[in-house]
């Protein structure tokens, strides 16, 4: 993700299923897959609901395409999406549809990813399996976090990635200066993962 963000681009569909672990002598290598989602930062998104404004939040999905290419739509996933993608604001302790289906590309909605991606990745669980349950769960999500989640390092760093408002959420080199990644790249936990890129020769994102 750091090496991605670093050359200005954004996966917007990062989950468990796009990440590759590989197993090395010293350590674990892991890649991110399938990029046809990702876009450029800045660039603005025309986000399609595939539902009616009248039709139940409690079964929404939501499909986006690119203002640059209409032909390319991919449902994005909704356990790992970040509200802002899915058309929606908060409002105190709820959420509520965004009348305006324009979305600006921006880092924080792979953090907002990394985020439930960690929580899944501790608690073998998602936080959430829907729009409407995470609306029915949204006031009481912190509580849930840190009762899942033993590690106080680990839940502060959820809870971080995931902030409602998306300027308040850690960039990915804070991400990985986190006390509970040192630890790791330390060896702490056994079997240690490498935090550099793992890139090799670039690649086109195109």
């Amino acid at each position: 993700v750091e090496w991605i963000h670093g050359k200005d681009v954004v996966h917007l569909d990062l989950n468990p299923s796009n990440i590759i672990c590989k197993e090395g002598k010293e350590n674990y290598k892991i890649k991110i897959c399938d990029f046809e989602t990702s876009r450029q930062i800045g660039e603005i998104l025309q986000v399609q609901p595939i539902l009616s404004d009248t039709q139940s939040i409690r079964s929404n999905d939501t499909r986006y395409s690119s203002s640059q290419s209409q032909i390319l739509q991919q449902q994005l996933t909704t356990s790992y999406t970040c509200p802002e993608l899915l058309l929606l604001t908060y409002e105190d302790d709820s959420l509520v549809s965004n009348q305006n289906n324009e979305v600006e590309v921006d880092f924080s909605q792979d953090i907002y990813s990394l985020g439930l991606i960690l929580y899944f990745l501790y608690t073998n669980r998602t936080l959430y399996n829907s729009l409407y349950e995470l609306h029915e769960k949204l006031s009481g999500i912190e509580d849930r976090i840190r009762k899942d989640i033993e590690d106080s390092r680990v839940a502060d760093l959820v809870l971080s990635c995931i902030r409602k408002n998306p300027k308040e959420r850690p960039c990915i080199e804070d991400v990985l200066h986190n006390a509970y990644f040192n630890k790791i790249s330390r060896g702490d936990s056994g079997k240690s993962f490498s935090l550099d890129d793992g890139c090799g020769e670039e690649e086109d994102l195109s």
